[in-house]
């Protein structure tokens, strides 16, 4: 019994040692596939691409992973311990079966997340979704919305269709282009609103009183690009 005991904790401990490795290694090829991806469909221009989906690709990715091993090692599940040959046989078939869909669909989730992003460009956003994209230009949006949460300090663009997309939410990505330009992406923002005020863009600021006792004096540098965002204030 205590041999049993020593053999699956070591089994534990390679497989998590196995998942971990493969978290890490799925995170890097996200971000290079996601990054090629992105660039193949912006062309030479500075853009900050959002990723959404990232979280929970990282999350079902764990999951999958874990089903794996557990299909995998001695003993895991569906193994058949006891019972006739042919018996053993069909489980290991039915075993390797679901190792081979749940490293399909591991594929698939890699896939398609790093096609799944929202592309923030200096004329407009394109949302882009595996095969598909749909774009607009900041002077066509419906609104413009400036807001201050428990997150900290919100820019969403809301295109005529009324989707919402925001622009400091989820992991964000950005070209060498973008850092050159921009540097960060509150200029960023200001260079938006500046083109969508110019277009006569609805803007919409809430939680004011919020935002600048959140920023203002405890962020002066990121205060600078915020108050630019406002209305009734001067650049």
């Amino acid at each position: 019994m205590a041999s049993t005991r020593k053999t699956d904790f070591r089994y534990n401990v390679i497989g998590t040692l196995i998942v971990v490795a493969a978290m890490i290694l799925s995170y890097l090829l996200i971000s290079a596939l996601s990054s090629l991806f992105s660039s193949a469909r912006t062309g030479d221009v500075a853009y900050v691409a959002s990723m959404p989906a990232y979280p929970m690709a990282l999350i079902a990715l764990f999951i999958l992973y874990e089903a794996i091993f557990m299909f995998a090692m001695p003993g895991g599940l569906l193994s058949a311990k006891s019972g006739e040959e042919s018996e053993k046989a069909k489980m290991r078939r039915i075993r390797r079966i679901a190792i081979g869909v749940s490293a399909g669909l591991s594929v698939a989730v890699i896939l398609i997340c790093s096609n799944w992003f929202t592309i923030w460009t200096p004329d407009g956003i394109r949302d882009c979704k595996v095969f598909t994209t749909e774009s607009f230009e900041y002077g066509e949006a419906r609104q413009e919305r400036v807001f201050c949460n428990d997150k900290g300090l919100g820019y969403e663009v809301t295109s005529q269709n009324g989707r919402s997309y925001s622009l400091f939410a989820g992991p964000n990505a950005f070209n060498d282009r973008f850092e050159q330009e921009f540097e960060t992406p509150y200029a960023f923002a200001v260079h938006i609103h500046k083109i969508m005020k110019s277009s006569g863009v609805r803007e919409v600021v809430e939680n004011r009183e919020r935002l600048t006792s959140a920023y203002k004096q405890a962020y002066p540098d990121t205060w600078a690009y915020i108050v630019r965002l406002l209305p009734e204030t001067e650049e």
